[in-house]
């Protein structure tokens, strides 16, 4: 091989490995960044953890002792994360193949263990409060609902005094009628029989009754109204959002004490064994008592399908008033955010976002990265390239320098001899 070949080869090497260094400084400059990452990573997911930790066993204000044990656990679970990233991120591509095959499912279990356990406690922390807030709202809709429910239930079976009345009035007429032409029962004669002592009984009847009602419903007018009253200041207060989780809850449950007070005491007015009773008084068989098969069957005609209805009204007011009873729970954290998943799924995204990432980066670095990287390595210094040249190259230098100065020197010889 000649000179100029390796000269040639030489300077092909060093451009070779100067591109090499290039190419390492970039993948270790990348890796850097990706390390600082992992570390700002595991930063936020332990203050997450830890205030989440803390806040199981303190009030919304933590104390003194309180904030510092948040610190305790914050420097606790960012060590363990970091030494978990680093783990995963440098120490792991550098072992080799049968101590990384070794390693691997140890590593698997403890980078899932900590990493879950991070991401677990970074989604309740990000969703508790939110999750709570939302249930206080739902809850205070429920109860709102619960008691309009209860107001309808009772303003339905009120409203059947207007049924009564124009069934009363019917009564009334067939009574007088029968008292003066005994057409209603078909004798055809006047005056007080049978048949018009029992349409007058049960006018009496229907007459109470209706009385009763009225009674009723201007005793729970009032009731009615101070429901409302407090259905509304429970929305209000459900819809505020400058005062404290704590308060607004302790808001809600004396507000909601007072509803479900008076709820019970506005089931307790409403008199369905009236309407119950009054609806057999208008449907049962009075041909034992007197009256003619004629006048049975006008009297049903008459009024059996309004005692149709005010049963079906009573019945349906006495099982709404059994199933519709409530109470006012808040259920554990794992609870809430289960509930209330898909509307705060994006926010629970976000929270484990970082733990995500930081899985992520570590996986893709052990499946793409072909130079495992030393913790403290900087990575092919200048000193490299000189210090790894080819042995020979002085040889060559020398013998390039000798090459060219040798016509110099004769050529210097002949123009001296030539002057002389």
């Amino acid at each position: 091989m000649t000179s100029q070949q390796k000269l040639d080869a030489w300077a092909s090497d060093v451009q070779r490995r100067r591109h090499h260094r290039k190419q390492q400084m970039e993948e270790f400059s990348v890796r850097k960044g990706a390390l600082s990452l992992l570390t700002v990573l595991s930063a936020f997911s332990s203050v997450y953890t830890a205030i989440f930790l803390v806040s199981l066993f303190s009030n919304e204000q933590f104390t003194i002792k309180e904030i510092a044990f948040c610190v305790m656990l914050f420097v606790a679970f960012f060590l363990g994360l970091r030494f978990i990233y680093r783990l995963g991120f440098i120490t792991l591509p550098n072992m080799e193949q049968l101590k990384r095959e070794a390693f691997l499912p140890f590593y698997g279990v403890v980078a899932a263990v900590g990493i879950g356990i991070a991401a677990l406690t970074s989604a309740l922390s990000v969703a508790d409060a939110p999750a709570r807030q939302h249930h206080l709202q739902n809850s205070a809709i429920e109860i709102s609902a619960y008691a309009a429910k209860n107001v309808g239930v009772a303003n339905t079976i009120f409203s059947q005094d207007a049924a009564i009345e124009g069934k009363l009035r019917e009564v009334v007429t067939a009574e007088q009628v029968e008292g003066r032409i005994g057409s209603h029962c078909g004798s055809g004669r006047g005056g007080v029989g049978p048949c018009g002592s029992l349409l007058k009984s049960l006018a009496v009847t229907s007459r109470s009754a209706l009385d009763e009602l009225r009674r009723a419903e201007a005793t729970a007018s009032p009731l009615i109204d101070r429901i409302e009253a407090e259905s509304e200041a429970l929305r209000m207060i459900a819809s505020e959002s400058d005062i404290s989780y704590a308060e607004k809850r302790s808001r809600i449950e004396t507000h909601f004490a007072q509803i479900d007070l008076m709820t019970r005491q506005l089931q307790q007015l409403v008199p369905l064994g009236l309407l119950e009773s009054l609806s057999s008084d208008w449907t049962r068989d009075y041909s034992t008592a007197g009256m003619t098969k004629q006048g049975q069957d006008r009297l049903y005609t008459m009024l059996s399908e309004s005692a149709r209805v005010i049963s079906m009204r009573a019945q349906e007011a006495e099982h709404q008033f059994t199933i519709d009873a409530l109470e006012l729970t808040t259920p554990n954290i794992f609870t809430l955010i289960t509930m209330y998943a898909d509307e705060m799924f994006l926010l629970l995204v976000i929270a484990i976002f970082p733990d995500l990432l930081a899985t992520a980066i570590i996986i893709f670095n052990f499946v793409a990265s072909d130079k495992p990287m030393e913790e403290d390595d900087d990575l092919f210094p200048e000193e490299f390239v000189t210090s790894h040249t080819d042995p020979d190259i002085n040889d060559v230098i020398r013998a390039e320098a000798e090459a060219t100065a040798k016509p110099n020197v004769s050529s210097l010889h002949t123009r001296t001899s030539t002057s002389k």
